[in-house]
């Protein structure tokens, strides 16, 4: 008030922010686990609830922000983007039925290139087998994502087929061996085992007829699956 004055000084250090970083932009596959690491500060607190150096699963492409703080207390951020790229619909196609020890061919698709249980490596393979077996096949996309999916081959059994001879002309059966007959006897054929039967030698199952040499007949049985198996039976055929 008496119009005296005077002064005084003060200082204002001002620190520069910390150069934080996020990491470069990363592109992964569905269900994948990663890491995000800060740098450039002391600690690091990130959003969509990711912890800095803690492994997670990121479900869809997104931008994720770290906030670094320094030993000052500045604070600055920085974004990384990480696209998740979806998993290939892998098919390894549907299940069949087979008899045992046919082929039938197994078709993968849905991606770039395959690798089956078998250690096959074309999307489509044939496989015989006399037992139900799963197959799995491992499929990879051109942005190198993987999925898998299994196809089941269910096999039937082979019928047991047999076959026996009725001696028409002394009414007796032989079942399941080689049979010999006088020349000019007459006999029956007949499949055993299954539903439906196919000789050959022009010979119809349980149909009558005389056999003029020894031959061997073979008979194809089918079985309501369409499952088929054969038999043999020689007819000796001795002169009068």
């Amino acid at each position: 008030d008496n119009g005296c004055k005077n002064n005084d000084t003060l200082t204002i250090t001002v620190n520069p922010l910390p150069t934080v970083g996020a990491g470069i932009d990363s592109t992964i596959c569905f269900e994948d686990s990663l890491t995000l690491n800060g740098t450039g500060a002391v600690s690091y607190t990130w959003d969509n609830g990711v912890v800095d150096g803690q492994y997670f699963a990121p479900a869809a492409t997104a931008d994720y922000i770290v906030t670094g703080t320094d030993a000052n207390s500045c604070v600055n951020t920085d974004t990384m983007t990480i696209t998740v790229n979806s998993l290939p619909v892998v098919s390894a196609g549907s299940d069949v039925t087979i008899c045992a020890f046919d082929t039938t061919t197994l078709t993968a698709s849905g991606a770039t290139s395959y690798v089956w249980s078998t250690t096959a490596t074309t999307a489509a393979i044939d496989v015989s087998v006399s037992a139900t077996t799963t197959y799995d096949v491992t499929g990879t996309d051109d942005n190198g994502c993987i999925n898998t999916d299994t196809v089941v081959v269910n096999v039937n059994d082979l019928p047991p087929v047999g076959s026996s001879i009725y001696l028409v002309g002394a009414g007796v059966t032989v079942t399941g061996q080689d049979t010999s007959i006088c020349d000019g006897d007459q006999i029956r054929l007949n499949g055993t085992g299954a539903t439906t039967y196919a000789w050959d030698n022009g010979v119809t199952d349980n149909v009558a007829f005389t056999p003029t040499a020894t031959t061997t007949y073979i008979v194809e049985g089918t079985d309501d699956n369409g499952c088929k198996n054969n038999d043999t039976l020689t007819i000796t055929v001795n002169p009068l």
